[in-house]
């Protein structure tokens, strides 16, 4: 059986990691991705100690003579949609909509979880990243995390294999 390897990594790492893997063209492949995303995810347990809350914005757009669309500024975090209270009706309720953007406790950020992963699954990450890398596309603190978590310290232990 192949060797497994772990990594800590905080549920910023976590979520960065998952929005980086895409999918890939074959089923071996596509499965282990599949699996390491449920690896990486947050499970029930998890949920609850984080406190999970989503942003959530009015859709409603107004537009102005000149054609111009102005969003409808009200934003909400929350478990749940909220209805915007200046578009929302008795009739009509208007619910507001994911932006994409979440948050969580702020004393659990710098937890870590030992995540293991199988060679193929670490060497499909390591690969992304340095892809990543070489596209000066690492622009964020989790992305360079994530960088230096696997694949410097794949240099490190080439180096010291030698």
């Amino acid at each position: 059986m192949a060797e497994k390897t772990s990594v800590k990594l905080n549920i910023g790492e976590r979520f960065t990691l998952l929005s980086l893997l895409q999918n890939f063209n074959d089923f071996a492949t596509y499965k282990i991705i599949q699996k390491l995303k449920m690896t990486l995810a947050p499970d029930e347990k998890e949920i609850k100690a984080y406190e999970f809350e989503n942003k959530y914005r009015c859709p409603r757009v107004k537009y102005d003579e000149d054609g111009q669309g102005i969003q409808c500024e009200y934003e909400e975090f929350g478990k749940v949609a909220p209805k915007c209270p200046v578009h929302s009706t008795e009739k009509k309720p208007i619910f507001c909509v994911p932006t994409g953007f979440m948050r969580w406790n702020s004393g659990m950020a710098t937890v870590e979880k030992e995540i293991w992963f199988g060679p193929k699954a670490k060497s499909l990450i390591v690969e992304t990243l340095t892809k990543l890398n070489d596209e000066k596309k690492l622009t964020t603190d989790m992305d360079i995390s994530l960088y230096i978590k696997f694949v410097e310290s794949e240099k490190e232990e080439d180096e010291e294999e030698d």
